[in-house]
């Protein structure tokens, strides 16, 4: 397989990503199931960062205010796990523990019943205009089933709003199958080195400066989260947005819970806080959303605020078992939809990254739309609604 454009002829690289996270690991795997030679280059570990730090849900529905680009992406996104966790179990035997769980969210209060009660018509409305991968199911559950189902929910629930649809998995996991099926197609993974600089010549952008020396490709592909904008402004791009503020680190704290814990199968959300059971029994629990810049600190605040609102919504858990805590920092984009395409005026450069924290659940489709891009096949729709020119200066 060949990459469009002008690319240079000596390079040892065809593609050179930037970013060993979900979508930096996914975007390498793809090419490579292409025929491509690629290099990851990971400042740290693969999975180091956000990508090793959330809970793993695949909830577009649930996430989204209205409909749109970033509802649109997620629910194109959600169609391919299935089949893609499957294909990395069988060629990897590692097994991403894709469950097929549905979501809840509970109504606590008339306000939250009335909002929640409100929100397939926001979303939805009849469908009969819409055009999406898949149809969104959101239907209320009273309080008596709702309490049949999940009997340990605090006495102040007034229902919740179901989402069959949506799943869950472990993104460690899944980084690491995206990983050996990577190396196994040939991809080259550098970790511990940071790239520093975009190399350009010729008006083409021609590899980049490491910590590890100079890396030549073909194509420079930049997904490395919230550190992203850091490179792209040492190499003098600007954005319309606002700097480093165009992609934004907003630090998310998470608990992991062991039994005793109540049986749940779905994912249960309520006042800010997710509940997402695993198949070990354990519970994974999130999450704060902090302004911090790059403090990535666990701290006794946020680890107070979760356990409180937690046992507000499962008094039981007073006596679960605490194993740990942990912190990420999610690449939040000032609109909320991350730039996933080629970045004007600079040829053989695209960018993915401002993914917030849906970047497990984008990584698929991301993955597609770079792999697109590069091969020279034709932009959808949602390909423009995601491209990096609306950000940046040409």
């Amino acid at each position: 397989m060949r990459l469009e454009g002008n690319v240079s002829a000596t390079a040892r690289d065809d593609v050179l990503v930037v970013g060993g996270g979900a979508i930096g690991m996914a975007i390498a795997e793809s090419l490579a199931c292409e025929g491509l030679r690629v290099r990851v280059l990971e400042a740290e570990g693969v999975a180091s960062g956000a990508s090793g730090a959330g809970a793993g849900m695949l909830a577009p529905i649930s996430e989204a205010s209205q409909d749109g680009p970033l509802l649109r992406l997620g629910l194109e996104s959600l169609t391919r796990f299935g089949p893609f966790c499957s294909r990395l179990a069988s060629e990897t035997g590692i097994d991403p523990e894709f469950e097929e769980s549905g979501l809840l969210r509970l109504a606590r209060s008339e306000s939250e019943r009335a909002a929640l009660e409100a929100m397939p018509g926001r979303l939805i409305g009849d469908g009969s205009t819409r055009e999406w991968a898949v149809n969104p199911i959101l239907e209320w559950v009273g309080a008596g089933t709702l309490r049949s189902d999940e009997p340990c929910i605090g006495e102040e629930v007034l229902g919740a709003l179901h989402s069959p649809l949506e799943c869950h998995l472990r993104p460690p996991v899944l980084v690491r199958a995206l990983e050996a099926s990577a190396r196994a197609r040939g991809v080259k993974i550098e970790t511990g080195v940071r790239a520093t600089l975009l190399r350009r010549e010729s008006g083409r952008v021609v590899g980049v400066e490491s910590s590890a020396g100079r890396r030549d490709a073909g194509r420079v592909v930049v997904a490395a989260g919230a550190w992203s904008p850091g490179l792209l402004e040492a190499s003098s791009i600007s954005s319309r947005s606002g700097g480093n503020l165009a992609i934004e680190p907003v630090r998310g704290q998470m608990l992991f819970l062991a039994p005793p814990l109540p049986p749940a199968r779905s994912i249960i959300w309520s006042d800010g806080v997710y509940f997402v059971p695993k198949r070990d029994g354990s519970w994974v629990v999130g999450a704060t959303e902090e302004r911090v810049g790059f403090d990535c600190r666990v701290t006794a605040q946020g680890i107070g605020w979760l356990l409180e609102r937690a046992r507000s919504v499962f008094p039981v858990l007073a006596e679960a078992s605490f194993v740990r805590a942990w912190a990420g920092l999610r690449p939040v984009s000032r609109d909320g939809i991350p730039w996933i395409g080629p970045v004007p005026g600079w040829e053989n450069l695209c960018l993915a990254a401002g993914h917030g924290r849906n970047g497990v659940l984008l990584a698929p489709i991301t993955a597609e739309l770079i792999r697109d891009d590069l091969l020279g096949k034709v932009g959808s729709l949602l390909a423009e609604a995601v491209a990096p020119a609306r950000a940046f200066d040409a």
